[in-house]
Formats: C-alpha cells, sequence, structure tokens
C-alpha cells in the first residue's frame, strides 16, 4: 500500500511542474506578442504624422513660391514701408492654386511694409497657408529686402486643433 501513495505523490509533483512551465512559456509568449503590437501602433503613428508633415510641408513651399513669383511678376504686388497696398496695385489678379490671392484674407497694415494672405489647397487632402511678405528699405532707393514667411497646415486653418501639424518656409532675397 505504501508504493501506492508514493507513486501516486510523484505523479502529482510532476503535474504542478508541467502548469508551471505552461504559464511560464505563455507569459513569454504574451510579452512578445504585447511588444510586436504596441512596436506596430508606434509605427503607425509615426507613418501618419510623417505623411500630414509632408502635407504642410508643401502647402509652405507652394504658398512661398507663389509669393515669390508675384513679387517678381506682379509690380509692385505687395507693400513696401512706403507704399500700402490694400489691393494689387492696377488691380491686377494673382492666382495661385486657382484662388486670387487678394481675396484670401488679404491685409497689408499702413505703412509696414507686410503683406498678409491666406491660401487654401482644397481637395484631399485639404490643406492651407500663412504668408506674410515683408519689405523692409535697403540703402539704395530702389530695391528693398524681402522676406517671405509661410507656414503650412494639414488641414483647415480655420478649423485647427492638437493635432494639426505646422510646418514653416522662409526665404529672404
Amino acid at each position: 500500500m505504501k508504493t501506492f501513495f508514493k507513486k501516486k505523490k510523484q505523479y502529482i509533483k510532476k503535474q504542478g511542474i508541467t502548469v508551471l512551465v505552461a504559464s511560464l512559456v505563455a507569459s513569454i509568449l504574451l510579452a512578445i506578442g504585447l511588444s510586436i503590437f504596441n512596436t506596430t501602433v508606434k509605427d503607425l503613428f509615426f507613418a501618419s504624422t510623417a505623411k500630414e508633415s509632408e502635407i504642410a510641408f508643401y502647402a509652405a513651399d507652394t504658398a512661398a513660391e507663389c509669393a515669390q513669383y508675384w513679387d517678381y511678376h506682379g509690380g509692385g504686388a505687395f507693400a513696401t514701408s512706403t507704399q500700402t497696398v490694400s489691393t494689387p496695385i492696377g488691380g491686377n489678379t494673382f492666382v495661385c492654386s486657382a484662388q486670387d490671392i487678394t481675396t484670401s484674407n488679404w491685409s497689408a497694415p499702413v505703412h509696414t511694409g507686410v503683406t498678409i494672405f491666406r491660401l487654401n489647397f482644397p481637395g484631399n487632402p485639404i490643406a492651407c497657408a500663412d504668408v506674410t511678405v515683408t519689405k523692409t528699405p535697403s540703402g539704395d532707393s530702389v530695391n528693398s529686402l524681402t522676406t517671405i514667411s509661410t507656414f503650412g497646415y494639414d488641414g483647415s486653418c480655420t478649423s485647427i486643433n492638437s493635432r494639426t501639424v505646422q510646418r514653416g518656409v522662409q526665404f529672404s532675397y
């Protein structure tokens, strides 16, 4: 009879080791699975942020290039420190991305040499850019230093939230 009980006790001890090893293996596999899931979620977040950043940068760059184009070819499109331009000289129409920039929140305070306007880029994805053109007099009376600062956004400028990405570009010449 003693031998029967001894064998039974040994059998019970072996069952406990199996459960212990099985739970250890399950814990290790769960930890590996959670770390892979965590890495995947972070990669998806970074990928979407990179896309939004690219949209904001290209909006800013497009707006800056447009302002630079009209500064060269517009014949006094933007205000200087001696001349205020509420609308472009000669009533010209300055078009960027299929919209007249003089009707896009155009602002040129009196004798500051600063012109501000906004460009909206409709479509998918939506983007917009705020543009500031600053003209400061240089040493001679003909030329001035021009600085074009733009901030592009990956969405509508009217509904900026905590997830909106902003990128800026600045030209000086």
